[in-house]
């Protein structure tokens, strides 16, 4: 006797996906930023990025590390934006306490810049150096 087995045909519904773009994400470029100060500094500080999702936005902190300070931690920036569209870009500076929206990559980098190059970040970083050095 001969069995018949059924075929699953497994359609796709999906149709062709499109292609991944390739380009700067806001994770990305605070993950480049947080390898560069580890870097400068000689690991004597260190940069973070942490991404969780809140109310289905994606938010990525930027924190800068003291590993000589038992880990003391400094929020530097935090990006929030859709975790479907990669703008606009909600951008607060805990260190300098002010925000902006950025409309897109370019101006968030722009903003990212005025905030890392602030007297408020840079007086943070000098104070954690010296007292990892202590």
């Amino acid at each position: 006797m001969a069995t018949k087995e059924a075929h699953a045909v497994t359609d796709n519904l999906w149709g062709d996906l499109p292609n991944v773009e390739e380009g700067p994400t806001p994770r990305g470029i605070l993950r480049q930023q947080a390898d560069i100060l580890t870097s400068q500094t000689r690991g004597m500080l260190s940069g973070a990025v942490e991404t969780t999702v809140v109310e289905g936005d994606v938010v990525v902190k930027l924190l800068l590390i003291a590993p000589y300070l038992g880990n003391y931690e400094v929020e530097i920036v935090t990006v929030r934006y859709s975790g479907v569209y990669v703008s606009p870009l909600d951008v607060f500076s805990s260190v300098q306490g002010r925000g902006a929206t950025c409309i897109d990559i370019e101006e968030f980098k722009a903003y990212l810049s005025e905030i890392l190059q602030s007297t408020e970040v840079r007086e943070a970083v000098a104070a954690l150096l010296t007292q990892s050095q202590s």
